[in-house]
């Protein structure tokens, strides 16, 4: 695995990761977007001091990963679960000495 050392900034703070080439692009938009939400809450909390921006950051970022889980991917879950449980079960996944 090739990992790269990248150069990136939230909330105006300079970071230098190393990641795994193929991750790369996705740290760099992971970033951008982070980047966004944190402006967005300097803009309506200037009073607000770099900690409690991030803090109020990672809680969006959570919330929006929390409802990705529950709204898309849970259906999903629940339907692989219904399709597994209509499948013939063998007799060799039943014998646990095989």
């Amino acid at each position: 695995m090739i990992k790269r050392s990248v150069h990136i900034t939230l909330g105006g703070r300079k970071l230098k990761l190393t990641v795994p080439e193929e991750e790369e692009e996705s740290v760099r938009q992971a970033a951008k977007g982070i980047n966004q939400i944190y402006q967005n809450y300097l803009e309506h909390y200037p009073e607000a001091s770099p900690t409690d921006l991030f803090a109020m950051t990672a809680l969006d970022v959570a919330k929006e990963l929390y409802n990705i889980r529950l709204h898309e991917l849970e259906p999903i879950y629940r339907a692989l679960e219904k399709l597994k449980e209509s499948l013939p079960v063998s007799k060799k996944s039943q014998d646990p000495a095989e």
